[in-house]
């Protein structure tokens, strides 16, 4: 069968043929200046602002006259019997916030998996500015020592609980 429709000749240019060949820049010959003029006249303005000249300077030798006192304050115990006066006055408590809960019956849960884990927990009501109502707090608490404190977050670790300490102090 003879395929009576007409075809289109398309003729396209070969654009990988450089324009070398028809004796066009590919690169406009103003602009090629242009890009070597401005380097020379950056370099010569920025003489005009810039003074070429400096001043010689002369370094001097200073002395210095600083004294510490740090090693002989710590001699005299100054430092540490300000710092006794302040512990002395005061006295702090070590507890463990386990989680807290907007509503008592999820507080009431906690509270019973902790009895199982051999804590002895107890119910802080709170209010909060981000919240409208009473949160509660499941604490544990006050503990004897630092070492106790430790061995209980232990614990509440590996039951997947993430308890906050917290530290009450109280001036004498």
């Amino acid at each position: 069968m003879k395929d009576f429709a007409q075809q289109k000749k398309d003729i396209k240019k070969n654009k990988s043929v450089s324009n070398i060949a028809t004796g066009k820049s590919p690169v406009p010959i103003k602009l090629i200046l242009a890009l070597m003029v401005f380097p020379i006249v950056f370099l010569m303005g920025s003489g005009l602002f810039f003074n070429i000249e400096s001043e010689i300077y002369t370094v001097e030798k200073t002395e210095n006259d600083i004294t510490f006192t740090f090693e002989q304050d710590l001699r005299n115990e100054n430092i540490y019997l300000e710092l006794e006066k302040i512990y002395e006055e005061a006295t702090c408590e070590s507890y463990l916030q386990i989680e807290t809960y907007g509503k008592k019956i999820f507080a009431e849960e906690t509270l019973d998996k902790m009895r199982e884990l051999g804590f002895e927990p107890y119910l802080e009501e709170v209010t909060s500015k981000n919240y409208d109502g009473i949160l509660f707090r499941v604490m544990i608490g006050p503990m004897q020592s630092i070492s106790d404190t430790n061995n209980a977050r232990e614990t509440l670790i590996r039951a997947d609980f993430l308890p906050l300490l917290r530290t009450r102090c109280t001036q004498i």
